[in-house]
């Protein structure tokens, strides 16, 4: 029931994205040309309220999916918990105590991926399938432009996602060392104190800091990287629209100012999800 309302709320959302450019090419082509102030008036208001639709559906949508998130992360770690309880002793006795808990809080993960951007992405990949639809209805040449800047960026998205996975991991287990290494420790502090292990154990605890913040500063590097060539070629996307899409309409075939504004907003819409 509650992914059905999300459903509603993203084919909402997507009906007022794809209504939002074609009011903005009538008032280019249209309205500003013949000087029609009473209809500007009416699709300003028609945009202002679509503005206020969409933001209230947008907040829904997220409530419900961060609703179904804690749901699904009550449930998860109840039963890992009760799983834990059930499990042999020497599980624990070759395990710390801090890896156990750092696995534990990776239920959190999953919850995360359920409230997060993926999700919201799945939910909007059929429209995103309308929107491209319609863009070809405009101009299938601008159309292609669009069509193989984005596929470069999924391409990109693709090849890096594996390398991301690994960094990701690495300083998962990283961390759980770290958690591990704290919890052994504070636990036995009386022992550490009584035999002066200090010294040996702050540099000990130094190096896996140093290892950890090293693993989080390559993953975001990945990232970074990333998100530059991804941001990089969308821009090129724009211009590149905008150059051809200039020569088009300075042809006269039909191809208007307000249709190459409007094209720009749907090509806008159709890479949101991959940067």
């Amino acid at each position: 029931s509650i992914w059905r309302d999300v459903l509603v709320a993203s084919l909402a959302i997507q009906l007022v994205g794809l209504a939002t450019p074609l009011f903005t090419q009538v008032i280019i082509d249209k309205v500003i040309v013949h000087q029609t102030h009473s209809t500007l008036i009416v699709l300003g208001v028609a945009l202002v309220l679509c503005v206020f639709f969409t933001s209230g559906m947008t907040w829904l949508r997220q409530y419900l999916v961060l609703h179904t998130g804690n749901r699904i992360d009550a449930v998860l770690g109840s039963q890992v918990f009760k799983h834990l309880l059930r499990l042999p002793l020497p599980y624990f006795e070759q395990r710390p105590t801090g890896t156990l808990v750092a696995r534990l809080q990776g239920v959190e993960t999953i919850r995360e991926f359920v409230s997060g951007a993926a999700v919201t992405l799945i939910l909007d990949l059929p429209f995103l399938l309308v929107f491209l639809a319609v863009m070809f209805a405009y101009s299938w040449q601008l159309s292609l432009i669009a069509v193989g800047l984005l596929g470069a960026i999924a391409l990109i998205s693709f090849l890096v996602a594996p390398l991301f996975r690994e960094k990701l991991n690495q300083q998962f287990m990283l961390g759980a060392r770290n958690q591990a290494f704290l919890t052994e420790y504070v636990a036995g502090m009386t022992t550490v104190k009584s035999l002066q292990m200090e010294p040996d154990i702050d540099r000990k605890y130094g190096d896996c800091l140093a290892q950890y913040l090293a693993a989080g500063f390559s993953t975001r590097q990945v990232g970074n990287s990333y998100q530059v060539v991804a941001n990089g070629l969308e821009q090129v996307m724009t211009l590149a629209i905008l150059i051809v899409g200039a020569l088009l309409v300075m042809r006269n075939d039909g191809f208007t100012v307000g249709m190459l504004v409007a094209f720009q907003m749907f090509a806008s819409r159709m890479s949101q999800p991959l940067l």
